[in-house]
């Protein structure tokens, strides 16, 4: 006889039948006998079980992934390289570095016949809308990035030096007047507003003039949760179709209003595209060239609207992390302004070239990047079925494989007292306290071929805007951003609260 299975309420009458129970079980079994076959393989028989790591984090990918979700992956890295060294396993199939030699052997050409380890199509998953150049393929990438590398030449770069710094001189009479009226002044807001106002500018030939808003809100960008919806897709990836769907639609927000900065540019590129620019702007660049290299009209919206976003966020946080350390560090602050007053007496005295030679300062923002990388942790590489050597290691096929910049940068097995803002050590000729640091390991922009294209405009940018605000202004943090950038969140790019400052004339 077949047996039912029932449940009873009130007595043997009162029966229900639930045919889906064996169904649920023999599911829930095999989930259970998957998790934990794959659970004993990835720690005692999967090709990276020689590489040192947590077995709670080698055993399944989910832990990574929730750490992912919540912000935190970045962190914990940082805490293991700290417990295991230059390498460590940080998840399933992946391994994360914090050598130089790492470096090179992962993001640098390593030969003719092998450019480098792959990009991971994981991490750099092509999202709706047009391509542009960081999810292209290499020889895409290559060719795109000829033609964009003109319009960031040194000579294009000292063309653009006079919107700069009119742009920072607006800053500084904005900030004055914050300064007059005794109002704390939310200074990575304003910065960020600044730098896009620049990027624009350079990009379309024409400002977004945001900074002249008299109430910019932080919704205004929408940015950032676009940044952090991407984050959530991107490691869905690695999980079942059903899964994917439901975490990104239960995490994923929408800004408040659509995302302006991405409106504004697509609408400024289209009208760019229906008039003559100049020589050096960006999209003028990209429309010159030989019939193999051109860009077509999607390849340059795609690269515009990448470059404002990405490099306004990474380059005004690089600004306000070098502002924030300077007010944590007073006796740095105080040799910054002397010098850069001492050596500067008219501000029109601090022209690209002279900044661009003035020691000091440039140790300054080196140990600000060194401190707070505006990347931490957002390089993924993968291997291929050839053979992938990193540090004198043959990687076996398809490792994902990474450089926790943050960690790289503030780990003491690659500089002396890392966790303090000494910006002497990078004077020349080094200090002996210092000639153990491997310098090697300092690349904020990346290196190799896919290096970040814009890093001289971020240079150019970061000295002429921190020289202004040095020499015009005196910055002391308010309460509560003293902690600023303790327990920050990492969604690509560090998820940072507002910067509150007070703001003192000279």
């Amino acid at each position: 006889m077949e047996a039912k299975h029932v449940w009873s309420t009130e007595g043997p009458s009162s029966t229900i039948t639930l045919p889906w129970v064996p169904v649920v079980g023999v599911i829930a079994g095999t989930v259970l006998l998957y998790v934990i076959f794959t659970g004993v393989y990835n720690i005692w028989f999967h090709p990276l079980r020689a590489y040192p790591g947590p077995w709670w984090l080698v055993a399944n990918r989910l832990p990574y992934t929730l750490s992912v979700l919540r912000g935190t992956a970045t962190r914990r890295a940082k805490a293991l390289h700290e417990q295991y060294g230059h390498v460590v396993r940080i998840n399933p199939d992946t391994l994360s570095f914090t050598s130089g030699a790492a470096w090179r052997d992962i993001y640098g050409s390593q030969s003719r016949c092998n450019p480098g380890i792959p990009k991971d199509p994981y991490f750099y998953m092509q999202h709706p809308g047009p391509a542009n150049i960081s999810t292209l393929n290499d020889e895409d990438h290559h060719r795109l990035r000829r033609v964009q590398l003109n319009a960031l030449s040194p000579k294009a770069l000292a063309s653009h030096e006079v919107h700069v710094r009119h742009h920072a001189s607006d800053l500084v009479s904005q900030l004055r007047s914050s300064a007059d009226a005794k109002t704390v002044v939310d200074i990575f807001l304003r910065l960020e507003l600044l730098v896009t106002d620049i990027i624009s500018k350079l990009v379309l030939g024409e400002s977004f003039f945001l900074l002249e808003k008299d109430d910019p809100q932080p919704g205004h960008f929408g940015v950032f949760s676009v940044l952090k919806n991407h984050t959530y897709a991107r490691e869905m990836m690695h999980w079942p179709s059903i899964f994917r769907r439901a975490v990104v639609r239960f995490m994923t927000k929408k800004p408040v209003t659509p995302n302006h900065t991405m409106w504004m540019t697509g609408k400024a590129t289209q009208k760019r595209f229906q008039c003559a620019g100049d020589e050096y702007d960006y999209i003028s660049c990209m429309q010159r060239g030989s019939s193999k290299l051109r860009m077509s009209e999607d390849e340059i919206r795609g690269s515009t609207t990448a470059f404002i976003i990405a490099g306004s966020e990474t380059t005004a946080t690089a600004i306000a992390a070098t502002m924030y350390l300077l007010c944590k560090n007073p006796r740095v602050y105080s040799a910054l302004t002397h010098s850069i007053r001492s050596d500067f007496p008219l501000e029109s005295d601090m022209t690209m070239a002279r900044l661009a030679q003035h020691e000091q300062l440039n140790n300054v923002l080196q140990e600000a990047l060194r401190l707070y990388p505006p990347a931490p942790d957002n390089l993924f590489r993968r291997t291929a079925d050839n053979a992938s050597l990193v540090m004198g290691k043959i990687l076996p096929p398809d490792t994902s494989v990474t450089m926790n910049v943050w960690a790289a940068h503030t780990s003491a097995l690659n500089f002396h007292r890392p966790d303090e803002m000494l910006p002497d050590r990078w004077s020349s000729p080094r200090p002996k306290e210092f000639e153990g640091d491997d310098r090697g390991v300092f690349n904020p922009f990346g290196v190799g071929p896919k290096d970040c294209l814009g890093k001289g405009l971020a240079w150019m940018e970061m000295r002429i805007v921190v020289a202004y605000l040095v020499w015009h202004f005196q910055f002391e943090l308010t309460p509560e951003s003293e902690a600023w950038m303790d327990g920050q969140k990492v969604f690509m790019f560090w998820e940072k609260p507002p910067l509150r400052v007070k703001v003192m004339t000279r």
